[in-house]
C-alpha cells in the first residue's frame, strides 16, 4: 500500500492507529476474539518460557497490553513492534481474563480428574494452564512449539481441543 499511496508504511501504520482510535467501534468482545486468533497463530518459546505471537493492528496490540498492565504485567515488543512476548505467568493471567467463567469452570472440572496435585493445593485454573505449559516445554525439549494450531483453535467459546490437550498432558 506504501508504494501505491507513495507514503512510508509507518505514515500508513499512524494513520490507522488514528483513525481506530477516533472512529472505530471496537468493543471488549472484538479485542478478545482477536487476542484467541491471534493465540491460534502464537508459538510457545520454551527457551524463553514466553508466548510469543503477531500483532499487527496497533489498537489491539495496545488494548491487550494496557489489559497486561492492568494485571501487572507487560507485554515485550521491544525486537518488532509487531512481535510481541509474554512471559507464561502473563499468558495465563490473560487467559484467565479473556476466557468466560463458565469455560473455566468446564477446564477446572477436567483437569481435576487428570491433574496429579498435592492434597493441600487446590486445584486452579491457572494450575491447571501452568502444568500444562511446562509439560509441552518439557516434551518439546525447549524448542519453539505451534502452540495455537494445536491447543486454542477454539477460541474463547469452543474449548474441546484444549481440553483433550490438558487431558493427555497432565495425565502423564
Amino acid at each position: 500500500m506504501s508504494l501505491d499511496l507513495q507514503i512510508p508504511e509507518t505514515k500508513i501504520r499512524r494513520l490507522a492507529y488514528e483513525s481506530d482510535l477516533k472512529y472505530s467501534q471496537i468493543t471488549e468482545a472484538d479485542i478478545k476474539t482477536a487476542f484467541f486468533k491471534k493465540v491460534a497463530k502464537s508459538k510457545f518459546r520454551g527457551d524463553l518460557n514466553k508466548v510469543e505471537f503477531v500483532i499487527e493492528n496497533k489498537f489491539i496490540r495496545t488494548s491487550i497490553g494496557a489489559q497486561l498492565k492492568k494485571m501487572g504485567h507487560y507485554a515485550d515488543s521491544s525486537f518488532n513492534s509487531e512481535i510481541t512476548r509474554i512471559h507464561i505467568e502473563s499468558f495465563i493471567d490473560l487467559l484467565a481474563c479473556y476466557y468466560p467463567e463458565k469455560a473455566i469452570e468446564r477446564i477446572v472440572k477436567e483437569g481435576k480428574s487428570a491433574i496429579s496435585h498435592e492434597k493441600n493445593t487446590p486445584i486452579t485454573f491457572k494450575l491447571i494452564l501452568r502444568k500444562f505449559l511446562e509439560g509441552l516445554a518439557a516434551e518439546s525439549g525447549k524448542k519453539v512449539v505451534d502452540l495455537g494450531a494445536a491447543y486454542f483453535t477454539g477460541g474463547a467459546e469452543n474449548i474441546t481441543p484444549l481440553l483433550s490437550k490438558l487431558k493427555s498432558y497432565l495425565s502423564v
